[in-house]
């Protein structure tokens, strides 16, 4: 059996969070199958979006959420997606990725897994390297310079 984990922690402050609970009221997001469009924008009244859910079945559309997310705000939206295989009451994470968008221009990306193959040895900053190498041209331009940023080795590319 899969579980599949997903979570983020989007900050807002000033007038964002007036103008992105605003326009998501008109926006379509697949998350409210697992919280109310109020609620959603509430919590971004608030300032703080707090997401963590476990299920069975992905959530579809998942990664549509940060493309509505992401293009009313002037920062990087970061989420999480994990898979875990369960056997006889273990887990073993089988997959990771890390969801970026920025202004409705969103990109998912798999994380190095740890040896212990632990959702909480999981390092949300290790990127798979040799994956986004072998992709490294069909990136946007702004994830390119991100990672240079982050990783010198790719300075190269």
């Amino acid at each position: 059996m899969e579980r599949h984990r997903y979570y983020f922690d989007l900050l807002l402050s000033g007038t964002d969070r007036q103008n992105l609970a605003d326009a998501l009221e008109d926006e379509y997001l697949p998350l409210t199958a697992q919280v109310p469009i109020w609620e959603i924008c509430g919590r971004v009244r608030e300032g703080h979006l707090h997401f963590e859910h476990e299920t069975e079945e992905p959530i579809e559309e998942f990664e549509r959420n940060f493309e509505a997310f992401s293009t009313y705000l002037n920062q990087v939206v970061k989420a999480f997606h994990a898979v875990e295989a369960v056997e006889a009451g273990e887990r073993r994470l089988t997959e990771a990725r890390k969801i970026l968008a920025v202004r409705g221009e969103v990109l998912s990306v798999p994380l190095a897994l740890p040896p212990s193959r632990l959702l909480q040895d999981l390092d949300p900053d290790a990127d798979d390297l040799a994956y986004i190498e072998r992709c490294w041209a069909g990136f946007p331009r702004w994830f390119q310079d991100g990672m240079r940023r982050k990783h010198p080795s790719l300075r190269r590319l």
